[in-house]
């Protein structure tokens, strides 16, 4: 049984690797196209300038550990048979209320952050509620709500905080210094934590078994006693609280220089990527995101002859082959 468990995996690691290759070498041939000349110094700063220069190490660090919990929240709806396309709105709204608690009264980090999460799990609870009660699609009602709370954080910023408040830097979230100029953000070791927690959870529980179960069958789960709809409600609060605090992380670590709505959207696919290339599995997830932060970073340093929007093309391009490839699995 473990050696077959072993050659599964072995199997599972080689496609997703496959895919990304694939990503990487169609990213390659895209910029040969546009500028054979810069090609090189494009593909170095996309793939090396993210990890190999103090700044990008030290904004790639910055990028984990919201990617990470992007992917961690998406992962944990799709075991649950829940497709969370209203990723990006939770964000949103969770990085909306953590910069309310700081601007307004200067709570502690770790305070905004708690209302983060539980602001992303009561936006997530949205969509299930409309699901279960009017049988509306998650799928359309998360993205529905996705403008939603956009429009409402913009209000939110740009009429409501607008001058307001002055504990923003009292509420900025700490960090670990390895060396000068990099330092290493708390939210990461709370991600890493989380994504440990996950992965024991769906392994070593009852929980865990009977939210998988009721993700693949959830008729045969609930004629086997399973409470499939309390399971299916509890874990739509964990991923939307997951997301939340990705955004209350993305605030309080100060990523400001582009708007909420990209850096939402631009989470919110990665980590659908992510966690779809790790077949869902919670420690896989942490170096896929380590690597799709550095990238991410390293398309915000590309030359100017390449567009900056490289890293979400090789995003985008990673999800559709892992899209395929868990369609080709089932």
């Amino acid at each position: 049984m473990k050696k077959r468990a072993g050659q599964r995996s072995g199997r599972r690691i080689l496609r997703s690797l496959t895919v990304f290759a694939a990503s990487a070498a169609l990213c390659a041939a895209l910029f040969l196209i546009v500028n054979p000349r810069e090609s090189g110094d494009g593909l170095q700063a996309l793939f090396l300038s993210g990890f190999s220069t103090q700044a990008g190490l030290r904004k790639t660090l910055l990028f984990w550990p919201l990617l990470l919990l992007s992917a961690l929240s998406f992962g944990t709806a799709w075991k649950a048979g829940f497709v969370n396309l209203g990723l990006p709105g939770q964000f949103i709204v969770g990085a909306a209320l953590a910069l309310a608690g700081a601007l307004l009264f200067a709570l502690p980090w770790w305070v905004c952050l708690l209302a983060a999460a539980v602001t992303g799990a009561a936006w997530s609870l949205l969509s299930g509620i409309l699901k279960t009660r009017f049988r509306v699609s998650e799928v359309l009602s998360g993205v529905m709500l996705n403008f939603l709370a956009l429009y409402l954080a913009q209000w939110l910023w740009e009429d409501a905080l607008s001058g307001r408040g002055e504990g923003g830097a009292s509420s900025a979230m700490p960090g670990l210094l390895i060396s000068e100029g990099v330092s290493v953000p708390a939210g990461l070791f709370l991600a890493l934590g989380l994504c440990a927690a996950a992965w024991a959870a769906e392994r070593f529980s009852v929980f865990g078994y009977e939210v998988k179960a009721g993700g693949s069958n959830p008729e045969a789960a609930a004629r086997a006693g399973m409470p499939v709809q309390r399971n299916a409600t509890i874990t739509l609060a964990l991923t939307g609280a997951f997301a939340g605090l990705a955004g209350g992380m993305c605030v309080l670590s100060g990523l400001t220089e582009t708007t909420l709505a990209v850096v939402s959207g631009r989470m919110g696919f990665t980590g659908m990527a992510v966690s779809l290339l790790c077949f869902g599995h919670p420690l896989g997830m942490i170096p896929a995101a380590f690597l799709a932060a550095g990238l991410w970073t390293g398309g915000e340093a590309l030359p100017s002859a390449f567009p900056g929007e490289a890293a979400d093309l090789l995003a985008a391009l990673t999800l559709l082959g892992a899209s395929v490839l868990h369609g080709k699995r089932k």
